[in-house]
C-alpha cells in the first residue's frame, strides 16, 4: 500500500497518533467511525450534513486523508478552562417562574469534541 506523507495532514496525524493508528491512503466508513468513536449512522449523517466528504472508488466509498484533515479543522476545540466571565443574569418576575428555560444556541458535540 501507498505510504502517505503524515507532515500533510498534521491533525489527523496526531490523533492518529493519539489512537496509536497509522495514517492510510483511504479509509472504510467503519474504521472511520472506530476512528473518532461515533456509529456508522453517525458518518453517513456527516456526509449528508456536508461535514465529511466522502469519495467514490470501485467497489464502494472511502474516505480520503485529506477528508478527515478537514473534518478536523473544522471541528470547534474542547475548552478546558471554564469560562471566567459569567453572563448575567435577567431579574425573576413572578410571571416567568413557570417558563422552561431555552435550549436555543446549544451545539452537541461527540466525544471527539466534533460538533453534532
Amino acid at each position: 500500500m501507498k505510504q502517505v506523507q503524515s507532515d500533510l495532514y498534521p491533525r489527523l496525524s496526531s490523533y492518529l497518533a493519539l489512537k496509536d493508528l497509522e495514517l492510510k491512503a483511504a479509509y472504510t466508513g467503519l474504521e472511520v467511525a472506530g476512528m473518532f468513536d461515533v456509529s456508522a449512522r453517525t458518518i453517513q449523517t456527516w456526509v449528508t450534513e456536508g461535514k465529511l466528504n466522502k469519495r467514490m472508488v470501485p467497489g464502494r466509498a472511502k474516505f480520503f486523508p485529506e477528508d478527515l484533515e478537514n473534518l478536523l479543522a473544522k471541528s470547534a476545540p474542547v475548552s478546558t478552562k471554564p469560562d471566567q466571565t459569567q453572563p448575567e443574569q435577567p431579574a425573576h418576575s413572578s410571571s416567568s417562574s413557570n417558563q422552561k428555560p431555552s435550549m436555543a444556541g446549544l451545539e452537541r458535540r461527540g466525544p471527539t469534541g466534533v460538533v453534532m
